[in-house]
């Protein structure tokens, strides 16, 4: 039977973010939210609908800042448990609820939300143009689907492509941001609007600071010494490959518009 060091060692990737109570912003952060949040014009009575949300941390900031109710799926119940916990420390459990969910069959109606997004969690799906079409089926006509995507913006060496995979059961390619936009737009979206973000050097003294504040966290003060030390070893080890990646990517905001009936050329807009 493994000890508790074991299983930090050994948990994989998306389980030890959640044992971290990692929020898992958006990439970009909250520049890309408020960017969305902006174009596609959410209010108080509107329904939204968050898939892969992770620990939920972007699920909440859209619900406060537009007042809008929200729901946050994600297929792992740890990331939904702890998205759950830190939702009703907010005191939104009213606004914003989450649900363990497989985004490539949506337990939902047709039609049922104002906005379907992704703050990045769609590139963890396997048949991303089967959960694509399922945010398409749900999301209202005349309604947004809406995700920030990574692509690779230069060549990366294969050997961080292995590495990635490894690390999160993935099978990344070097996609560009064409492929990301071509995905949705095969199932009949149209692209709204695109903003391009990007992200921020990140050297070894800061790498290092951050991982040491994520472990020494009041919301981890139960670890002992021994386990805050392999977490801070692993997290380290992650966000290190993290930064390395980064150098080749690019991070944009793709916010598709669901049409209920196809419009004519705009010849002379830019």
């Amino acid at each position: 039977m493994q000890n508790a060091v074991e299983k930090i060692i050994t948990m994989p990737y998306v389980d030890f973010m959640a044992f971290l109570k990692e929020t898992n912003r958006a990439p970009g952060g909250e520049k890309m939210l408020t960017e969305m949040i902006k174009n596609v014009f959410l209010h108080s009575d509107a329904k939204f609908l968050h898939i892969a949300c992770n620990t939920g941390s972007s699920t909440r900031e859209v619900a406060k800042l537009t007042g809008a109710k929200g729901i946050g799926i994600d297929i792992n119940e740890n990331m939904v448990t702890t998205a759950t916990e830190l939702t009703a420390k907010e005191e939104m459990s009213e606004q914003v609820s989450y649900k363990v969910m497989n985004a490539q069959s949506l337990d939902f109606s047709d039609a049922e939300f104002n906005l379907v997004f992704s703050a990045g969690g769609v590139a963890f799906v396997p048949d991303k143009k089967k959960a694509i079409a399922e945010m398409v089926r749900v999301c209202k006509d005349d309604g947004f689907v809406a995700d920030v995507v990574m692509y690779y913006k230069k060549d990366a060496p294969q050997y961080i492509i292995d590495e990635m995979n490894n690390l999160m059961n993935l099978n990344i390619q070097k996609w560009g941001i064409d492929y990301r936009v071509d995905t949705y737009e095969e199932q009949g979206l149209k692209l709204f609007h695109k903003y391009e973000g990007e992200y921020a050097h990140v050297d070894h003294k800061k790498l290092l600071e951050y991982c040491r504040y994520m472990v020494n966290r009041p919301e981890l003060s139960e670890l002992s010494a021994d386990e805050k030390k392999a977490a801070e070893y692993k997290l380290f080890r992650i966000m290190s490959l993290f930064t390395e990646n980064h150098k080749y990517l690019g991070a944009s905001l793709l916010i598709f518009r669901k049409k209920s009936v196809n419009e004519q050329w705009s010849l002379f807009s830019a």
